[in-house]
């Protein structure tokens, strides 16, 4: 059953101490509605009966005493706990300890209690927590408060009543003492009753609030036309507990900051307001004050901020643990733009950019996703991996990404192809501006920006490692045009700002901290978006604030949980420049340089490098990366170079039509051109003299027909190899040549001259006995250049052309050694065995593998088979003077030579046998002029050299094996290599060359007795073994199977050339002389010495065409060659 009652007038709550029917002393507290409605238990299981019960609405506790020995005392609870998540009664706190309590009310603007202490016959004044008690009627006359059941105060004095009488208090002020006391009065009676209640029946004893402390925490999220507001109740004040009455009634002060225009609005019965009909990218100044029918509280601290200019197209995205979502800039409107479950992504989104419909997303495995907005298309981005932040470039469209385990930050297209290395660092977060072209980052530790290729390096800010603060995010104001990053650190998170590059003067370039942030916990990361940044407070909710880091707001929502990353997406941010109305029309990728345009003007000593500039960039610079290589590189400087000129000048001394590679990379900071390529020489000069000059004199003879006589002339063929330094193309070559006579010079020809690719001069018919000079100048198209040395020949002097006849696999060619050059003759045929010729009639001769003697004539390239002969073919020589070929081959184990008569080619031929041995025949060589046939005969090691008549009679060894002279200083008994040759340069005494196996010597003798030293072994050595050799009057050649060696006795030059010949012969019509008419002719003939060479050092062989070591000369004398030979006998 109820037994008393207080009322919350505030809350329309009515608080009722009832007695639990069905067990014996137990009470209860129980709340309901002002209509006995919502019935509650406030606290139950209390034994003793409260002997008072107050509600204190405005500060929001309920009190009640109780008498009791153990439990008496002022008990409190917050009644904003009634209606928690945890058990009320719990919360219950005694106030004061005391048995003997009686009524009490309240002071309510002095946050007091004012209690009954029946025992001490006093009502005392205790503070809401209890801690300050204090008696506040110690001055009274009789006092008659043993016994107090209720309790009231007006206009500070006291009502109350025992049960039986209702007393009041009168206060008296003593004028003379000035003493203050209280006298105790009895109302006379009212009622025959008891009574249970006294009652103010005036506003005071039930009076409204009034704020005392302004709203707080007033932010708003502003639109382009309106701001959503939300602030806090204004603070309790000092003891007041949770439960405090709190339902203000608010207004809000509107103010455009420019002209200070102000509405206000009232009537705001809730914590959020939408405030309407604003003007668009506009700064307004917002405050809030709380009021009731008693009074207004003071105006809030202002909120600033700007309305957007067109937020239609502005949206923010927001990565959660299951989805990626959007919403509007105040962060409503969300909608799920991609589910991790539908799609089945079990990864975590890290980084976010975009590019028109399409967002490209960095994950946390390192990939790439794209996702089309508009046709919902999701996609992988191939080729790309390791990626921990992206950013586009919406001009030069591409795309930039941090690539972490390369520490690189790298661009690409769209779809990651034509990826470009651009810098060497460890990026966590990416920025573009696209219009001056600058890729801002942050590594965690430092704010660093460069030029969009990676030029112009340059850093912000550095947090030093291990200094415990780290940056959490960057960002940049695409309008004002700077830098924002937040450091965090132990002691709170910082706001820094800085000018971005490119748009403010040099002297306004620096760093500068902005703010301390309200709030410590910055999680990131950082964005802007029209004069305000974005960041993430924690998973839960995004903050909102100025660029001063100040009036900050706060997005929030139900779907905005477990947030890891948040991003602008706002079209203005990809700013247009200026100028242009649309991206469309922006070029900034320039077109590769046409390498036909790469040339050089200017002189040999100073000369540029130019090209055709590039023309379908419009905005931005184009720079050319220009590189040249050359065939030697200078060391005093790089040949690197980048301009923006469409040239440069060559920055030092380079010889004269040097060939050069010229690379020419056209590139903006936006984008790079494929790389010209092209092959250019530096402008051409004079050329260097032609070097090598040397000269060739061939001994000719023509029939006199008016003298009836044949004269003896000579052919002089000068040659020289092309200038070291040609500086240019050579345009030819102007030859000058003349001979001395009676101290005057006779100039034979003046103005010869040859073409560029013809290094050689002949001049025929000149008279025997006459020197002749010769140089040789070199020219382009600047004029010609230096002189040759002089070179000079005695036209008695005969010196041939070094030209060999070779047979080899399937081919039969002539080797120019001098010019290094061979001819073919035959090609594709059965491969020959051996082969000869004859010069006068330039026709040669060869025996195939078929057994075949084929004729092929030199002057009309043709051949043909003119015998066929019945054995394996062993050898071959020729007749030139009878016109005879002499074969040799084996059949039955017998060698025979056979004689072919050419002057019946024309004719049925017939062979005739000349002469059979038993054993083999090696090789066969005639000496037509002596009629004299040699050959070699006997083992594969062991050689034997025999002669006989051409006919094949008078048969002997050549050498001697017995009555051998004393006076012969040829080796006694010899040991002949597997070849020899015969030298019938001199008409009259043919030489024999042979191989001394013993010796490694090759040697000559022209009867057997006495010998001379050809080619010391030192150099033979190499070529062992050797298998052909050949010689006239000026030079010797032998070869092995891989290589052939020629050695010019005039010079004591050697030169090794590959090659696997089958056979060889010198090729020339002085190695076939024939008898002259006029016999003194013969005692011009140069007298021959033998030359004996020793190599300084011993050298590989080369290739073709290339001589080796210099070699030194000496000659042996006679009594010298005697002595070494005779030695060899003595052994």
């Amino acid at each position: 059953m109820p037994l008393d009652l207080t009322v919350d007038w505030l809350n329309d709550h009515l608080y009722i101490i009832g007695e639990i029917k069905y067990e014996m002393q137990k009470y209860v507290i129980k709340r309901c509605d002002i209509n006995g409605d919502a019935l509650i238990t406030v606290q139950s299981g209390l034994y003793v009966k409260p002997s008072s019960i107050q509600v204190d609405p405005i500060n929001g506790y309920l009190f009640w005493t109780l008498q009791d020995y153990s439990k008496g005392g002022l008990y409190r609870m917050d009644i904003a706990d009634i209606d928690g998540p945890t058990k009320y009664y719990d919360k219950v706190k005694r106030i004061v300890n005391e048995t003997d309590l009686g009524a009490f009310t309240f002071e309510y603007n002095n946050f007091n209690v004012l209690l009954s202490f029946q025992k001490q016959n006093t009502i005392k004044s205790v503070t809401l927590d209890g801690k300050e008690i204090k008696d506040i009627r110690t001055s009274v006359i009789s006092p008659k408060l043993q016994k107090v059941i209720s309790l009231v105060m007006a206009n500070k004095k006291f009502y109350w009543t025992d049960g039986v009488d209702v007393f009041m208090e009168e206060y008296h002020e003593d004028p003379i003492t000035g003493s203050k006391s209280y006298f105790h009065n009895t109302i006379p009676h009212l009622t025959n009753g008891a009574y249970k209640k006294v009652f103010i029946n005036l506003p005071s004893s039930q009076p409204w609030p009034t704020p005392i402390n302004p709203p707080t925490n007033l932010q708003a999220i502003f639109e382009s036309n309106a701001a959503k507001t939300r602030w806090q109740a204004p603070r309790l004040v000092g003891l007041q507990g949770k439960g405090a009455w709190q339902n203000w009634t608010y207004e809000m002060m509107v103010t455009e900051a420019n002209s200070l225009k102000t509405i206000i609005k009232t009537g705001i019965n809730a914590s959020n307001f939408i405030i309407t009909d604003l003007k668009e990218s506009t700064e307004y100044i917002l405050k809030i004050a709380a009021y009731t029918k008693s009074g207004r509280s003071p105006w809030s601290s202002e909120f600033r901020g700007y309305t957007l200019k067109n937020a239609s197209n502005k949206s923010i995205l927001w990565s959660t643990s299951d989805s990626l979502l959007q919403s509007n800039v105040a962060g409503e409107e969300i909608t799920t733009v991609l589910d991790k479950k539908r799609h089945r992504l079990k990864m975590e989104f890290t980084d976010i950019t975009w590019h028109k419909d399409k967002i490209y997303i960095v994950t946390n495995n390192s990939q790439v996703l794209w996702y089309n907005m508009t046709n919902r298309e999701l996609g992988k981005l191939m080729d790309v991996d390791s990626i921990l932040s992206m950013a586009v470039d919406w001009i030069g469209e591409k795309l930039y990404w941090s690539n972490p385990k390369q520490q690189l930050i790298v661009r690409g297209n769209f779809n990651g192809t034509e990826q470009e290395p651009l810098l060497t660092v460890l990026a966590k977060e990416l920025h573009i501006d696209a219009v001056e072209a600058y890729i801002y980052w942050s590594s965690g530790i430092k704010i660093e920006c460069a030029r969009l290729n990676g030029m112009d390096k340059f850093e912000y800010h550095d947090v030093q490692y291990f200094s415990g603060k780290q940056i959490m995010g960057m960002t940049l104001d695409s309008e004002d045009k700077f830098v924002y990053w937040i450091v965090r650190g132990s002691e709170g998170s910082t706001l820094y700002k800085a000018p971005m590059k490119g748009y403010h003067d040099k002297a306004q370039f620096s760093v500068k901290p902005v703010s301390n942030l309200q709030k410590a916990t910055v999680l990131g990361p950082l964005c802007y978006f029209h004069k305000r940044l974005l960041w993430l407070q924690d998973d839960r909710s995004a903050a909102v604030s100025d660029l001063s880091g100040k009036n900050i707001a706060t997005i929030s929502g139900k779907r905005l949980k477990k947030l890891n990353l948040v991003y602008i997406m706002d079209p203005s941010l990809h700013v247009i420049p200026e100028g242009f109305d649309s991206w469309n029309r922006i070029s900034v990728t320039p077109e590769p340089v046409d390498n036909s345009s790469v040339r050089v003007t200017g002189s040999s000593k100073s000369f540029n490098i130019t090209w055709d500039s590039v023309k379908d960039v419009n905005y931005g610079t184009v720079f050319y990366e220009v590189q040249i290589d050359t065939p030697m590189k200078l060391r005093n400087y790089s040949t690197m170079f980048v301009t923006t000129e469409s040239y440069i000048k060559y920055p030092d001394q380079i010889m004269p039509f040097t060939r050069m590679t010229v690379t020419v990379r056209p590139f903006t900071y936006w984008s790079t051109a494929a790389q010209t390529r092209a092959f250019i020489f530096s402008p051409p000069s004079t050329p260097s003299a032609p070097i090598n000059p040397r000269i060739f004199v061939a001994h000719t003879h023509r029939y006199d027909e008016y003298q009836r006589t044949e004269l003896e002339m000579a052919r002089v063929t000068v040659r020289w190899d092309p200038p070291q330094d040609p500086n240019g193309v050579l345009k030819g070559y102007r030859v000058k040549c003349y001979y001395v006579e009676d101290d005057a010079v006779v100039d034979v020809c003046v103005d010869a001259s040859t073409e560029a690719s013809k290094r050689e001069f002949k001049l025929d018919e000149l008279v025997r006995g006459v020197i002749y000079h010769f140089t040789i100048q070199a020219y382009t198209e600047v004029g010609s250049g230096e002189i040759s040395p002089l070179v000079s020949a005695n036209t008695s002097i005969e010196s041939p052309i070094p030209i060999l006849i070779i047979s080899k696999n399937e081919s039969v060619f002539i080797d120019d050694m001098d010019k290094n050059l061979t001819t073919p003759l035959a090609e594709n045929i059965a491969p020959p065995v051996k082969l000869t010729h004859i010069s006068r009639e330039n026709k040669t001769f060869w025996i195939n593998t078929k057994k075949e003697i084929v004729l092929f004539d030199m002057q009309s390239y043709t051949q043909s088979t003119i015998f066929e002969i019945e054995g394996e073919p062993l050898g071959m020589t020729v007749d030139w003077l009878e016109r005879s070929i002499y074969y040799v081959q084996i059949k039955d184990g017998k060698s025979s030579v056979h004689k072919l008569d050419l002057n019946l080619l024309d004719n049925q031929m017939k062979q005739m046998k000349v002469l059979e041995v038993d054993g083999t025949i090696y090789n066969i060589k005639m000496s037509p002029l002596t009629q004299r046939l040699y050959w070699l005969e006997g083992s594969s090691n062991k050689f034997k050299l025999m002669e006989s008549s051409s006919d094949g009679s008078n048969i002997k060894s050549f050498f001697q094996d017995s009555n051998y002279p004393s006076s012969c200083n040829c080796p006694h008994f010899i040991e002949l290599g597997p070849c020899f040759t015969v030298d019938t340069s001199d008409i009259d005494t043919p030489l024999i060359i042979f191989m001394d196996v013993l010796s490694d010597n090759i040697l000559s003798t022209p009867d057997g007795c006495f010998c001379s030293v050809v080619v010391n072994n030192e150099l033979v050595r190499e070529a062992s073994p050797v298998r052909f050799i050949e010689t006239d009057y000026s030079a010797v050649y032998w070869a092995n199977e891989d290589y052939i060696y020629f050695l010019k006795r005039s010079e004591g030059q050697i030169l090794t050339k590959q090659s696997g010949v089958t056979d060889l012969t010198i090729y020339g019509q002085h190695i076939q002389p024939h008898p002259q008419h006029n016999a003194s002719a013969q005692s011009n003939r140069l007298h021959r010495f033998f030359v004996v060479c020793h190599l300084d050092q011993r050298s590989p062989p080369y290739a073709p065409g290339r001589n080796t070591s210099r070699l030194s000369k000496f000659l042996y004398s006679n009594r010298q060659i005697h002595s070494v030979l005779q030695g060899r006998r003595s052994r």
